[in-house]
């Protein structure tokens, strides 16, 4: 009783309330330390996704993902990929969580397309494979590495797994809550592995997001994916990364489209000329609340 109690709750917040929460420096602790206790009861149990295009796929998840249960979480996210990502493409998913994104792109790609997750932290890898298997998807290949400029190790503050993020290079502590991972970068990956040439790639990577750029440089310019980016403050810098390469950028869910100095925002970047950067001046497809 208390469970669907709090999966009801979930589901009558707006998105809009919960991306806003989500993003204001304050708030944000706070909402999580919440949302972690009143959803307690639902840790763990495989929930259907109730609204958007991942609706009826099935997520467990921990303390810090309960409002992805809701479906109507970065619901602007969701609209862009639903968008631009279609049958028999490929989607990669850099900095995959327990994969919500994952799961979504999986179903968009179909059984001839292909996501490939990249998450280094090993509680959400767990999560993360449990809901590929719980889902039956057979087209997602998981690869427990962060991606970065370069392919090694680093070291990744792993205290808070929504939030975990690799520290600088030449960090070498091994505090509680520190982990050394696995590093690649998408120009290294795809050297080996050719046939998994992106469509379409979404990086969350908690302020990385300049650092993954210049490790796929040449995939940019070989491949042309467009990407669909959370900023964490560094947008005049991940905008020059992309300028290299010949790439325009636009925000994401704002009225908008020019990328602002700094701040939590949703980036679409593609190539110039590209139809993609068309779907920014386009209404949504649905509400999600």
């Amino acid at each position: 009783m208390l469970a669907r109690l709090v999966k009801l709750v979930l589901d009558l917040v707006p998105g809009s309330v919960i991306d806003r929460s989500r993003r204001v420096p304050v708030v944000a602790p706070l909402l999580r330390r919440l949302l972690g206790a009143v959803s307690r009861p639902l840790h763990g149990r495989a929930i259907p996704i109730a609204h958007g295009p991942a609706e009826g796929l099935v997520l467990v998840f921990d303390d810090t993902s309960a409002v992805w249960a809701s479906g109507k979480t970065e619901s602007a996210v969701q609209d862009i990929l639903e968008r631009l990502v279609g049958p028999a493409s490929v989607f990669f998913d850099i900095g995959a969580n327990v994969g919500f994104f994952t799961l979504l792109g999986a179903r968009l790609v179909g059984p001839a397309g292909t996501v490939v997750a990249f998450e280094p932290h090993a509680g959400n890898l767990e999560r993360l494979r449990r809901n590929i298997e719980l889902n039956a998807f057979s087209n997602v290949d998981v690869v427990a590495k962060a991606v970065s400029d370069a392919s090694g190790s680093r070291v990744l503050d792993a205290r808070h797994s929504a939030t975990a993020a690799l520290l600088p290079a030449d960090e070498t502590r091994t505090d509680e809550g520190l982990a050394r991972v696995d590093t690649t970068s998408i120009d290294d990956f795809l050297a080996l592995r050719r046939e998994l040439e992106p469509d379409v790639v979404k990086i969350d990577a908690e302020g990385h997001e300049v650092e993954i750029v210049h490790g796929m440089l040449e995939t940019l310019r070989l491949c042309r994916p467009v990407l669909v980016c959370e900023m964490h403050g560094r947008n005049r810098d991940f905008a020059a990364a992309l300028e290299t390469a010949g790439y325009l950028t636009s925000s994401v869910g704002s009225s908008s489209a020019r990328l602002g100095r700094g701040g939590r925002t949703h980036v679409l970047a593609a190539p110039r000329g590209h139809p993609a950067l068309k779907t920014m001046s386009e209404p949504p497809r649905r509400a999600l609340g």
